[in-house]
């Protein structure tokens, strides 16, 4: 049953110490750089308060990528993945498992750490005019991408530790996939390049934490929910693999 695969998940989630000084730690980090931000932030006309004041959000998707490397590669490590698959002979299950709760972890951990940010960011901008506030829907759904962003990244370091097994591999990757791949385009002609940075995780990210004062979507940046549409297919491609390639090892 899914069910009991869910709970004995549960139960070595919970149990993980690492994963829990993580989680604290992408809060604190995220949080804090979103607040050091906004305090020594010099406003100009055109800015966008929402999106300042989640800047904290582009460092903490790394650290939420490092919990879904950890949350499969360190199995791996201490070879507790073998009593697993022995005690659930169908690997697809366990990662279905992971995918589930890592998502529902995500999601409600990403959406009060985007909120918190939010929050923290907007009373560092008090003696300024331009701010946002969370009664305006386009500045809500911008909190709640940010919340989503966190989660999908999460999920995106788990496909990696599901594809790669090693943790200094998957988190190479992960590296590789979130910074390094925009600098890889700086050889393509310009409108090529645009073409091919609006797809990568890094600016799907960033449009999804537009908020109401962004300047008019450039043709270079997809909208916020297509942007959120394709980070998740994106994302599910790269599980999908992890999970095949789970399925079929000989471990």
């Amino acid at each position: 049953m899914i069910t009991t695969t869910l709970r004995s998940e549960w139960i070595k989630l919970r149990s993980a110490r690492s994963l829990f000084i993580l989680q604290i730690m992408t809060a604190i980090v995220t949080i804090g750089v979103s607040y050091l931000h906004c305090r020594g932030y010099r406003v100009a006309a055109g800015d966008d308060p929402t999106q300042i004041s989640l800047f904290g959000l582009t460092l903490g998707v790394f650290f939420a990528g490092v919990i879904g490397v950890l949350s499969v590669t360190s199995e791996f490590a201490s070879g507790t993945i073998g009593p697993t698959f022995s005690a659930t002979p169908r690997r697809g299950r366990v990662a279905v498992a992971k995918i589930l709760l890592l998502a529902l972890m995500g999601l409600i951990g990403g959406t009060l750490i985007s909120l918190t940010s939010f929050e923290v960011g907007q009373a560092a901008f008090a003696a300024h005019s331009l701010r946002s506030s969370l009664a305006d829907p386009t500045t809500l759904r911008a909190v709640i991408g940010g919340g989503l962003a966190l989660a999908a990244i999460s999920l995106l370091g788990l496909g990696l530790g599901f594809l790669l097994h090693r943790t200094a591999a998957a988190l190479v990757a992960l590296v590789v996939v979130l910074y390094l791949l925009p600098l890889f385009t700086t050889s393509l002609a310009s409108a090529t390049r645009q073409s091919v940075l609006r797809f990568l995780p890094a600016d799907l990210f960033g449009a999804m934490l537009q908020g109401p004062h962004h300047l008019a979507t450039t043709p270079a940046t997809l909208g916020p929910w297509i942007a959120a549409a394709v980070l998740a297919a994106e994302v599910c491609m790269i599980l999908a693999g992890g999970v095949v390639l789970l399925a079929r090892s000989d471990l």
